[in-house]
């Protein structure tokens, strides 16, 4: 395989101009869909040719990582008021409860597997129940978002990552007029309740949700598995850590 044609922006100033100049540094996905050859989420993952035929014809929907001004400053206002620094303390409580939980579960004396055991079902499961997802659907939840996130950075299936969306929002009509009548303290409520300026509408919300779906997982699961394999390249942090854990336990 050919390294993939993809450039690296380290200096603060260059990242600056790339993130503020939307012409020639576009994050619209529609604009991409012309001549799309590459997986632009992992440029080493060629599109197949069928994908790529396809999405010179599809208008893809408006998510907050693909999507330029002013559009984005319009999904992102909408957003931003669910995840305030408020908002995410009131889950601290509870990702404990998620994360001494699986940890209590690992088989003792014996070798586990971090990343099946601990770093992936801990962010599908915190943010399954922040979008309200009942406790019988969460493996269902987990497959889509296991099937998003293959497709999408990894050597997955592109045929399962194309189920997603239609398997994820055939009740998603339903589902937004029934919390909008009945709101509660979940994420999903916080985002379709309001005047129109500042709810999410139905398409808007699905979108949104497989966006969280998939970066949301992907991102802490890394982060989980990555922290870890340095600490046990770095024998000495690790014992540092572990005499003087930086949270401290109760």
């Amino acid at each position: 395989m050919t390294d993939p044609d993809l450039w690296v922006l380290s200096r603060h100033d260059d990242v600056m101009v790339a993130l503020r100049d939307h012409t020639r540094f576009s994050s619209d996905l529609n604009r991409m869909s012309e001549g799309l050859s590459a997986n632009p989420f992992n440029p080493a993952m060629k599109v197949p040719r069928l994908f790529a035929r396809l999405a010179r014809h599809v208008r893809f929907p408006r998510v907050l990582l693909t999507t330029d001004p002013p559009d984005h400053t319009v999904l992102r206002r909408k957003i931003s008021r669910a995840f305030t620094p408020r908002v995410i303390g009131q889950w601290q409580a509870r990702i404990r409860e998620i994360s001494e939980r699986l940890i209590d579960q690992m088989p003792a004396a014996t070798t586990v597997d971090l990343v099946r055991d601990f770093a992936s079902p801990l962010p599908t499961t915190v943010i399954a129940e922040m979008m309200g997802i009942p406790a019988d659907r969460h493996d269902v939840f987990k497959r889509w978002s296991d099937n998003l996130t293959d497709g999408l950075v990894a050597d997955g299936s592109m045929v399962k990552l194309a189920r997603v969306p239609p398997q994820s929002s055939g009740s998603s009509p339903a589902w937004c007029v029934s919390v909008r009548k009945r709101p509660g303290d979940d994420l999903i409520s916080l985002l379709v309740t309001g005047d129109p300026e500042t709810a999410l509408t139905s398409n808007e919300l699905v979108t949104f949700c497989i966006l969280l779906l998939a970066a949301g997982n992907e991102t802490t699961t890394n982060l989980i598995a990555n922290s870890m394999l340095a600490l046990f390249a770095h024998p000495d942090v690790r014992a540092e850590l572990a005499a003087d854990p930086l949270v401290p336990r109760r």
